[in-house]
């Protein structure tokens, strides 16, 4: 079963919960440092992230409809909204950067997904993917959202990317802290997150991966008719109720 969105507010709320939001909001700062002007699309399970945006010209935060949402920000005008992953209500080519965290493992349509997500960024837009990492410790434990979906190897998510015309540009590994919730792991998670790389590299509970969008990649290239095809027959419409043969003596049309 999906965890929902009372879920993720839920573990969020746990010491464990703010060291990963912690921890990936670093990430996401170091990346992206200035957000001066720039227009953002958070999805999945974004507002434990929303002091990383601040100064940006507009913030907007979509949640999947199979894990529903709630008004957030408490004390302010409301920001979240449920979207479907392959119908974002987003002009194309609009936003300057794309958030994916929580959404990608929790979808079977991770093609269309992604592709949605190339539709509404501008052509220089960045995109950032928060997965869980296949062979991290955090994909084993059933009471945290990354043990739960599908975890993602880097390979894996290279793949998809490319797959739907983005070109993977920088990738880091986050959540080195042991998936315990003993307060003696959460009294040591800061010092785990510095040197669990070196510890035990490759067990990190998260991949995280930006992406570049690639404009011409998709573009149609022409191509001529082959000439076995000239004089086929092929049926055209008339101006009475009927359809009849034509054979077209340059080509198909």
């Amino acid at each position: 079963m999906k965890p929902t969105a009372y879920d993720f507010k839920e573990f969020y709320a746990t010491s464990i919960g703010q060291h990963t939001a912690e921890a990936v909001a670093g990430v996401i700062a170091k990346w992206w440092p200035d957000m001066k002007d720039r227009r953002i699309l958070v999805y999945g399970y974004g507002m434990p992230y929303g002091a990383v945006f601040a100064g940006a010209d507009r913030v907007v935060y979509l949640m999947p409809p199979d894990q529903g949402a709630f008004p957030w920000p408490d004390d302010g005008h409301n920001l979240v909204a449920l979207s479907a992953r392959t119908a974002l209500p987003i002009e194309t080519s609009s936003l300057d950067g794309v958030i994916l965290i929580h959404s990608l493992e929790f979808t079977n349509a991770i093609g269309p997904h992604l592709e949605e997500v190339w539709r509404i960024l501008k052509s220089n837009g960045r995109m950032i993917a928060v997965v869980p990492n296949r062979v991290g410790f955090w994909s084993r434990v059933d009471w945290a959202p990354f043990g739960q979906g599908t975890p993602f190897s880097l390979s894996q998510l290279n793949r998809y990317l490319r797959d739907a015309l983005f070109t993977p540009e920088r990738k880091t590994t986050a959540l080195y802290a042991l998936p315990m919730r003993w307060s003696i792991f959460m009294r040591l998670s800061r010092l785990l997150e510095k040197y669990g790389r070196y510890l035990y590299p490759g067990l990190a509970g998260l991949h995280i991966t930006e992406a570049s969008k690639q404009v011409y990649a998709g573009l149609a290239i022409p191509v001529r008719t082959p000439a076995r095809l000239k004089g086929t027959r092929v049926l055209v419409p008339t101006a009475g109720t009927q359809i009849k043969p034509h054979m077209n003596k340059g080509g198909v049309q």
